[in-house]
């Protein structure tokens, strides 16, 4: 409601002409691209960590399913504690440097 209201209209909204989309793609291919290779870096981690992994010991080391879960949750009970650390050192050091590491440490 508060956006449909506040939107431009008449002469304001004829100003605008083209699709957003293509005018970010046009305007911020840069941006959009660094943020899509952060968040592709972020989501291959996860899932070799946390889904394949888990696969892995099972069907190829032959682990017991009980066992690989419970490395998994050791897993992710460490990246809880990890992340807010993580999230000090970049409001010390910024967040370039942080997320550089971490790009370059998956």
């Amino acid at each position: 409601m508060y956006l449909r209201r506040t939107m431009p209209s008449g002469e304001e909204g004829s100003k605008l002409r083209g699709s957003p989309l293509r005018e970010a793609f046009a305007t911020q291919w840069r941006t959009m691209l660094a943020v899509l290779g952060m968040n592709a870096v972020g989501s291959v981690g996860f899932y070799l960590c946390f889904i394949f992994v888990t696969t892995y010991l099972r069907k190829t080391e032959h682990i017991a399913a009980s066992t690989t879960l419970d490395i998994n949750s050791f897993a992710m009970l460490v990246q809880l504690l990890v992340i807010p650390l993580a999230a000090a050192l970049s409001d010390r050091i910024g967040r370039r440097p942080v997320l550089l590491a971490a790009a370059a440490g998956s």
